[in-house]
């Protein structure tokens, strides 16, 4: 990865960002973002697809930085990146920038995340949002025919802090728990969605423009989490919380480890659930779940549907598969449960080269369109 002094270089707009040389590819990521993703064998593969890497600084003016053939960015945390970044690709037009940040805001909020699903005719589970603990809940759950065992999550998505921690509702004295703001860091405003029994696993499904990539991921298994697991738990009286930490590490191979917490009772009132590692290594099966993996022809077309109403190159979405009981017998239906933007594409296996392949694409199909405009 280099860096190009900014006296020496000329602005974005006044080179071809197709032409033979070398392209500039500009990423604009947080800390924690840049170091999973920005690896040594990433950067040999971007070289390879004829690009070189820059580190931009969104404090400072992008036009001071130097040329930039492709943007990469996410920087959810500042509030005027938006209309910077609007302002710049105006000035600048044959600069790609992957995504647009108005695309791109929708998956940041969990009660405007799953609109353009539904928007597709994707399936989704019911949900509402609990914004007080005012608010009238029974009544809520009876208009949209949802029941206990309800699924908490955090009303802000895309990495913000604690947005990854879920809380599975069982009966009222967990509402009652969520609504007296004992659940931290679930408390309203959340979103409560329906939880629909899934056999213990999802699937999480990598979309890098037209690559579509799924790896499996251990989920609840059942509204009871009817499964064996080793159980060390440790009070957390000193927080003056009533409820026990317990940490459950299911058999489920290497890479895979969930925390919980549940109160003293045998079955508990809630299980919050954050995910420590999401995927095994090489995409492979955590042991115990034999569940088969959706057909790749199913994937691909729920990853087209999405992007097309999207409109964003770069995401992935939690799709869960639950067994509906017919007459006739039995079927799969296929729920989106999750969406976000820019994921931790490190857990992807060989992300790199297919990262490198779908930006070589994508610069290519920008120039076409460039043409067809012209």
């Amino acid at each position: 990865m280099e860096d190009e002094s900014p006296s020496t270089s000329t602005s974005s707009h006044e080179g071809d960002p197709t032409r033979s040389e070398p392209k500039w590819l500009g990423f604009a990521l947080h800390p924690k973002k840049r170091k999973s993703f920005v690896t040594p064998k990433l950067v040999e593969e971007l070289e390879r697809a004829g690009f070189k890497m820059k580190q931009l600084d969104p404090s400072k003016p992008l036009e001071e930085q130097g040329r930039v053939d492709v943007l990469l960015h996410k920087m959810t945390s500042r509030d005027d990146w938006s209309k910077r970044l609007e302002n710049y690709a105006k000035e600048h037009p044959r600069t790609c920038i992957v995504d647009h940040p108005d695309d791109i805001a929708v998956l940041a909020n969990r009660m405007t995340m799953l609109r353009p699903a539904r928007k597709a005719r994707l399936n989704t589970p019911a949900q509402f949002l609990l914004e007080s603990p005012e608010c009238a809940v029974q009544e809520a759950l009876e208009t949209r025919g949802m029941k206990l065992p309800l699924v908490a999550k955090p009303l802000r998505a895309g990495g913000s802090s604690g947005s990854h921690t879920l809380g599975i509702i069982y009966d009222q004295q967990g509402m009652k728990d969520l609504l007296d703001g004992k659940l931290e860091p679930l408390r309203p405003p959340v979103v409560l969605q329906q939880f629909l029994e899934h056999e213990g696993v999802l699937f999480k499904v990598y979309v890098l423009g037209d690559t579509v990539q799924a790896v499996h991921r251990p989920s609840v298994h059942d509204a009871r989490l009817k499964n064996k697991a080793k159980e060390t738990c440790t009070t957390e009286s000193e927080k003056g919380n009533s409820f026990i930490n317990r940490k459950v590490e299911h058999d489920l191979g290497p890479g895979e480890k969930e925390v919980a917490k549940s109160s003293e009772h045998e079955e508990p009132h809630v299980q919050m659930w954050t995910y420590m590692s999401r995927t095994c290594p090489n995409g492979e099966k955590p042991v115990g779940l034999h569940v088969q993996m959706p057909p790749q022809e199913k994937l691909i077309k729920i990853a087209r549907k999405l992007r097309d109403v999207l409109n964003l190159e770069l995401f992935n979405f939690d799709l869960i598969r639950c067994r509906e009981h017919l007459e006739e017998g039995e079927r799969d239906v296929y729920y989106i449960i999750d969406i976000n933007y820019f994921p931790g594409y490190s857990k992807m296996p060989g992300y790199e080269k297919a990262f490198a392949s779908f930006l070589k694409s994508y610069v290519e199909g920008e120039k076409e369109n460039s043409e067809k405009r012209e």
